[in-house]
């Protein structure tokens, strides 16, 4: 006992043990696991780190290349078409240069994942950039034309556009950056470090650009242009000392550092420069103001031409702009060894997380071996159970894991059950045997019920827990046989019935529809005479309307022959007082005559100095000749014009006394006319009236019609339900004792 005692001790200390190193093995996998996690993330955090730097890199060497651009496009707008081949190539080739970093930054903000304001930084972009090709578009078409006929306010206002552009865009890279744990202060101030070495660039760019147009031109430059100048000049040292503050601050790549020596020196000698154009420039102003010139911009001779000027300067922002390029290639350096740093520590958690599989695989494996001989027998005993020994023993042992244990007590159970299960299960098919008898005679039963038989019953008896179900379907019988008999008899009852009323509502039918004919016949007679009558009425009102009318004309014509008549008297007393004014102009040219005759004697007497005037006497006495005699046909015409208007006045008062006989004939029959259309008007509402009521006894009669139809029709076809119910019960078999014959008609009443 004390032996079996030990060995169950030994053998719980080693489950102890075994479930110990799973568990520290367990723990140490999870913290594995959880290591190499997040090494996985933060090396996809460093990439798209690095994919923003990236980003970040080609958006200031994109800027770049437009502020470039902005700068030569107004230097060429300044420039005439013959001179600017040299600048219109290095202005459509940093257009060129633009435009395919525009795609690779698209094609780059598409591949970045888990940035979060890449869409809208990507459609900003684009619309900022559709905006700046609209203004080279202006600028294209400026300098294809000559300088005198370019609109230089549109060019400067294109210029400035893109400079706002230029601005926005520059503004966007506070977006390209993605905060975390893994960003330090040296990225963070490369980052600025970048942003401001691009602004001493811009700045320098816009006062480049207005030396160039003045060196171009030999002018000076404006006071406004010169505020101008300094304004940007400004910025752009206060930019170049915010360079130096960041290098001061932080240590820089070798690489950085060498290139920002470089630049400085470059971007002094570029200011100096600068600087001395503008003392130059003051100087020719205060002689010109000396020489009592007022002028804002002078001419002047600087001391560096155009092209030395345009390629100094050119030089200090080239190099402005590499070092913006070495400070993203050192920042892709930076995160390229973080990457690989992230990488080695993932490969390491890893390597930890494996062997930690492996060595809980040797303590499982070792656990395994022991349980295996255990639940071997177990499955043994299981599988005798299963093929039936239900009385085997079951093997027990004290020293058993607990789980084991219960394994034994579940077989233990599981016999139990089954030796149960095998007594009922003799019980049931002693049982089954007096069901089986059962089940046999209701189903005999049944079937005869089924077949029509209603006389069957169950004549043996049964278990008396059985008994019951025989009684019961013994009593169910008898009562179908004594419903389908009592069935019988009244479907023979309805089909007598509704045969009888069939022929009944037939008969009526015919009868209906032959008076309904008979008043529809009636009723179309009566409605046409009523439209004649009708139309009749109308013919006669509008006859006395006419009659009416015809009397009214005739009133009228007689008032007009009553006008004519008292017109014509007024032209024939017309007619004598111009006869009378006919006498006068007779009189007028008899004295005329004289008076010219007169005058001709008179002048025959002067002699000579009288032959004008008896000249002018001949011509007054022909007038007086020819108003006589049209004075004398004037009075015959009046005279013929009184004789006609007598017999008109003659002719107008017969007319009118026929008018009036006219006038009081149609009174008359117009007077018959009302008579005779107050009369038909009388006529036709009486027989309206009529034809209503026919009307509403023709629609009685057909809903009557309609009716006895109906009831035919279901007469109809209650006859055909009682005849297929009779035909339906006719295939039961029942005591006919109770019941009439099937199909007797039933007497009548």
């Amino acid at each position: 006992m004390t032996k079996a005692r030990n060995i169950g001790c030994a053998m719980k200390i080693s489950t102890l043990l075994t479930v110990a190193i799973l568990t520290v093995s367990g723990i140490a996998v999870a913290q594995s696991g959880k290591s190499a996690l997040f090494a996985l993330s933060n090396s996809q955090k460093v990439q798209t780190l690095r994919e923003l730097v990236a980003l970040r890199g080609m958006w200031f060497e994109e800027l770049t290349s437009l502020s470039l651009e902005r700068s030569l496009s107004q230097v060429q707008l300044s420039m005439a078409p013959e001179n600017d081949a040299a600048v219109d190539d290095l202005r459509r080739a940093q257009r060129e240069h633009s435009s395919a970093k525009f795609t690779e930054i698209k094609s780059i903000l598409t591949q970045i994942e888990g940035f979060p304001m890449r869409d809208e930084l990507s459609g900003d972009t684009e619309q900022a950039l559709q905006a700046i090709a609209e203004d080279h578009k202006v600028i294209d078409d400026l300098v294809e034309k000559p300088l005198s006929e370019r609109d230089h306010a549109m060019g400067e206002e294109a210029i400035e556009e893109i400079k706002s552009m230029i601005v926005e865009m520059r503004g966007m890279t506070v977006h390209i950056v993605v905060p975390n744990e893994l960003t330090s202060t040296e990225v963070t101030l490369l980052m600025r470090l970048q942003e401001t070495v691009f602004d001493a660039r811009e700045y320098s760019g816009r006062a480049r650009s207005m030396f160039a147009i003045a060196t171009m031109h030999g002018r000076t430059l404006t006071p406004s242009e010169l505020t101008y100048v300094d304004f940007n000049l400004n910025r752009a040292l206060e930019a170049w000392r915010s360079v130096e503050h960041i290098t001061e601050t932080i240590p820089i790549p070798p690489t950085v550092t060498q290139k920002i020596e470089e630049t400085q020196l470059q971007f002094t000698q570029y200011v100096a420069l600068l600087d001395k154009l503008k003392d130059e420039i003051r100087a020719a102003q205060d002689d010109a103001v000396a020489n009592g010139m007022t002028d804002v911009s002078v001419p002047i001779t600087y001391s560096v031409t155009f092209d030395e000027y345009f390629k100094q300067s050119g030089d200090a922002l080239a190099g402005l702009s590499g070092l913006i390029n070495v400070v993203s290639v050192s920042l892709d350096e930076i995160w390229a060894a973080r990457d690989t740093t992230q990488q080695y520590t993932m490969i390491w958690n890893v390597l930890v997380l494996l062997g930690t599989l492996a060595i809980m695989g040797v303590t499982l494996w070792q656990v395994s071996s022991k349980l295996t001989r255990k639940i071997k027998v177990k499955v043994d005993e299981l599988a005798a159970l299963t093929a039936g020994e239900i009385d085997r023993p079951i093997t027990q042992d004290r020293r058993d894991l607990s789980e084991v244990k219960a394994i034994t007590r579940g077989l233990e159970d599981l016999q139990s059950q089954l030796q149960t299960a095998a007594r009922a299960k003799e019980a049931l098919q002693l049982s089954e045997a007096a069901q089986q008898q059962v089940v046999q005679s209701l189903t005999n039963g049944l079937n005869q019920l089924a077949a029509g038989d209603l006389t069957a019953r169950i004549q043996e008896r049964f278990d008396p827990k059985y008994q019951g179900l025989a009684d019961n379907f013994n009593a169910a019988a008898t009562a179908l046989s004594d419903l389908v008999a009592r069935v019988i008899e009244t479907a023979s009852s309805i089909l007598s019935g509704a045969r009888g009323i069939s022929m009944a509502t037939t008969d009526l039918s015919q009868r209906t529809e032959t008076q309904g004919m008979t008043l529809q016949t009636a009723a179309a007679a009566l409605e046409q005479l009523t439209r004649n009558i009708i139309s009749s009425q109308a013919d006669a009102t509008e006859l006395d309307s006419l009659a009416s009318l015809a009397s009214d004309k005739g009133v009228a014509m007689g008032v007009t022959m009553s006008n004519t008549v008292s017109a014509i008297e007024a032209i024939k007393s017309s007619s004598q007082q111009i006869e009378q004014i006919v006498g006068v102009i007779e009189d007028i040219a008899f004295q005329t005559n004289l008076l010219a005759l007169n005058a001709g004697v008179e002048a025959t007497r002067a002699g000579a100095e009288g032959s004008g005037f008896a000249v002018i006497a001949s011509e007054v006495r022909g007038l007086a000749e020819r108003s006589a005699q049209s004075a004398q046909d004037i009075k015959s015409l009046i005279a013929a014009s009184g004789v006609e208007v007598a017999k008109g006045v003659e002719y107008v008062a017969e007319a009118e006394a026929s008018a009036g006989d006219i006038g009081a004939h149609i009174q008359k029959i117009s007077t018959l006319i009302s008579r005779i259309a107050v009369a038909a008007s009388e006529q036709s509402q009486g027989l309206t009236k009529v034809n209503d009521g026919v009307s509403q006894l023709d629609l009685v009669t057909q809903t009557n019609v309609a009716m006895v139809e109906e009831t035919t029709a279901e007469c109809t076809s209650l006859s055909a339900v009682a005849q297929d119910l009779s035909q339906l019960v006719s295939r039961f078999q029942i005591d006919h004792s109770k019941a009439e014959d099937f199909g007797r008609p039933a007497k009548a009443a």
